[in-house]
């Protein structure tokens, strides 16, 4: 019996990042194959995995995100969720409140307008952080205040704020113990 050959040696095999491309440019994957390099590994090296894209958060991308979970969020919940999220802590409007996860403004317009709290909201992306600016001045949310910042560095002013929160974001600290040692 013949051994099975892996995937990538397989001479029809397109690599993941190439099919995932082709499909979210809405192309055939299998054009790609009359395009490519006829070796599996010099395909391979011609992706250029450290590239970043120019800009990270077009317009389509949010608007895929706001049809999933609501205008003015990127991550999973919406409104509702963030009202929920927030109301074991109590807030009222004499607190002062720090968002690590401002994402596209969705979370911190929503609490600052229920609460009428003072909500300062870190976003690490700064494509994101003016996106989250715009439409948090755009809601109305004179209360949320979003600025860059970076997670490596979080440089906070201690006993500033009543309540800290983050969701989805302390997993990109390279260094937690390190981390640790700024809180």
């Amino acid at each position: 019996m013949r051994a099975r050959q892996p995937k990538a040696e397989r001479s029809d095999y397109i690599p993941f990042l190439e099919r995932f491309s082709a499909w979210w440019n809405g192309t055939d994957a299998a054009d790609l194959q009359e395009n490519s390099a006829p070796d599996p590994a010099s395909a391979a090296a011609t992706i250029s995995v450290g590239a970043q894209p120019q800009q990270r958060w077009p317009e389509q991308r949010l608007a895929i995100c706001e049809r999933l979970w609501g205008e003015g969020f990127i991550y999973s919940g919406g409104p509702d969720y963030m009202e929920e999220f927030v109301k074991p802590l109590c807030l009222n409007p004499t607190m002062s409140v720090m968002d690590f996860t401002a994402g596209a403004g969705g979370g911190p317009a929503e609490i600052s307008k229920k609460s009428d709290i003072w909500i300062t909201a870190m976003e690490s992306d700064p494509e994101l952080a003016a996106a989250a600016t715009e439409f948090c001045a755009r809601k109305g949310a004179a209360r949320a205040k979003v600025t860059p910042w970076k997670i490596s560095d979080p440089a906070l002013p201690s006993k500033k704020y009543d309540c800290i929160y983050g969701r989805e974001c302390f997993y990109l600290v390279e260094d937690k113990e390190i981390g640790r040692a700024h809180v």
